[in-house]
């Protein structure tokens, strides 16, 4: 039986390679969380891993379990309600370092889901660095992920492992790693930057390089997972992608994460649809900014109104220029809808950058009724831009009613 369940699973395996999808996976709740000042009660874990599943995210990083009781609490939180969610069942990880008590903290939160919907990430530092850090040889490395895969297969059929630090690990060492992992058991390996030194073309050479050179890597899954440090996270994921040999691939919300984060997820999603790239997701576009809002309201940290896709400037504008162009033909100066990532309207901030057109269709839709004052309300309110910078919709209404009511200018 288990020969049997172990070939069809290498099937399955073999057409999601074939498949011309990115799996996404999540990693939010447990990377996400490691940044400074970020964190999630149980509650808000649940919440946030709905919307994903809702979304359509292929896979939910829960969490490391060994690290807290409250970590616990909120993995087993999502684990036990996840299932609730009608035609929505996302598989459900976390992470685990090579050693047994992390696999069996992985294993007592997520034992009663089913094992096709349940995972362990097993990471473990692989570069000169990282194995000075550990005081280890390479072949102690090699015996650790073995043994750690070895011991999590009685657990789990769903196996990822990644070798922490892998751009910075010697290429022959890391061929080695992935296909000893690959022999041991792993249904997944994890291609990471965790310190995001890379460069796209340095990630097209190590991506390529270890397809092409590992044993038994037809028979796994090849994940990416980028860190942002030189600010390439998205552009190294991409160019992963464009080899055409990445299946999944693994972000957060907002790109949130510890130093300067993660990949965000948004921009590697649209970029796929609308880009002429050879994989797509399956992300519903028009959820992504209800996650990133989501994910703002619970992290309790300041969020860059100027975050690509979804932030709060996205669809609003101050230019002149730009909002004349906006409103004759809104592609312009965007090149998707806001409703197309789930954004309720566009929205033009009122500045002294504004013109007459924008100004007025902003009257417009307060309700005023401004055609008989049109030139003192055009120069009031640009006087008053000039020295206050912009205006809110609040303002802007009290002006009006000023200068319609008592001839008088804005004090």
């Amino acid at each position: 039986m288990r020969k049997l369940f172990n070939y069809a699973k290498k099937e399955f395996i073999h057409y999601l390679k074939k498949n011309n999808e990115i799996l996404v996976s999540d990693t939010t709740l447990r990377d996400g969380e490691q940044m400074p000042g970020v964190f999630y009660t149980p509650s808000q874990k649940l919440e946030i891993a709905s919307y994903l599943a809702q979304m359509g995210v292929h896979s939910i990083d829960a969490g490391f379990p060994i690290c807290s009781e409250g970590e616990k609490q909120g993995v087993k939180a999502i684990a036990s309600n996840i299932s609730r969610y009608k035609g929505i069942r996302p598989i459900i990880t976390t992470l685990s370092r090579a050693k047994k008590e992390d696999i069996d903290a992985s294993y007592d939160c997520l034992k009663n889901l089913s094992k096709m919907r349940r995972g362990v990430s097993i990471f473990l530092g692989s570069s000169p660095q990282h194995r000075k850090k550990l005081g280890k040889e390479k072949k102690e490395i090699l015996q650790l992920a073995t043994d750690s895969i070895n011991y999590a297969k009685q657990y789990f059929d769903i196996i990822s492992f990644a070798p922490e630090d892998a751009s910075r690990t010697e290429l022959e060492f890391l061929v080695e790693l992935y296909a000893e992992a690959i022999k041991a058991g792993a249904s997944n390996i994890g291609f990471t930057d965790t310190v995001g030194i890379l460069t796209p073309e340095e990630t097209k050479s190590y991506v390529t390089h270890i397809n092409k050179n590992v044993k038994g890597i037809e028979d796994v899954l090849f994940a990416i997972h980028f860190h942002n440090d030189l600010g390439l996270a998205v552009a190294n994921s991409l160019a992963a992608i464009e080899t055409g040999y990445v299946n999944v691939f693994q972000g957060t919300i907002g790109g949130i994460g510890e130093r300067s984060g993660n990949t965000p997820i948004e921009p590697i999603v649209v970029a796929l649809n609308l880009k002429d790239y050879p994989k797509k997701t399956k992300i519903k576009t028009q959820m992504l900014s209800g996650a990133y809002n989501l994910v703002k309201k619970f992290s309790q940290i300041p969020f860059s109104p100027f975050t690509p896709i979804v932030g709060d400037n996205i669809f609003k504008t101050e230019a002149g220029i730009h909002q004349d162009g906006i409103l004759k033909s809104p592609d312009s100066y965007e090149i998707f809808p806001p409703e197309y990532v789930g954004v309720k309207k566009r929205e033009f901030a009122i500045g002294k950058h504004s013109g007459r057109h924008a100004i007025f269709a902003k009257l417009e839709e307060l309700e005023c009724d401004f055609k008989c004052k049109e030139e003192e309300i055009y120069r009031d309110i640009k006087d008053y831009c000039d020295s206050h910078g912009s205006i809110s919709d609040e303002k802007l209404l009290n002006t009006f009613n000023n200068l319609i009511q008592n001839r008088g200018k804005i004090k």
